[in-house]
């Protein structure tokens, strides 16, 4: 990870192009995974953005679409993320803390799941400095 301030215009257009595939994604009705996909990404970019309230309604709306694509791995990252929100931004809680969250993708079983939590440490790493 670098150490190097990340420049805002570069989130807000990185989020713009977010934005643009998450509508292309509807359009071409490809399904809740690849939406849920599309919905975590800008939400991401919000979290980096310091955007707290709209990161935590995108990673809820996310974690639905994965629900219904029945993706409980991909429940869970999200879950993370929302965690992180709550974290970095001084959210009152209103789910579970991150190692929660990682508890509960290690005892799941899932293939990737050694790498999301990976991701996740990195994440709050990066967001809460």
């Amino acid at each position: 990870v670098s150490e190097r301030p990340i420049d805002p215009d570069h989130l807000l257009a990185a989020r713009e192009l977010a934005e643009c595939s998450l509508r292309l994604v509807e359009r071409l009705e490809l399904g809740p995974l690849r939406v849920a996909t599309g919905i975590w990404l800008v939400g991401a970019f919000d979290l980096a953005l310091g955007r707290y309230d709209e990161a935590t309604g995108l990673f809820s709306d996310a974690r639905g679409h994965y629900a219904a694509a029945n993706a409980p791995g991909l429940v869970l990252l999200v879950d993370g993320y929302a965690a992180i929100v709550r974290q970095v931004g001084k959210r009152p809680a209103s789910g579970d803390d991150l190692d929660q969250v990682c508890a509960r993708i290690a005892a799941g079983g899932f293939k990737d799941g050694d790498e999301w939590i990976a991701q996740l440490r990195t994440a709050l790493e990066v967001f809460a400095r």
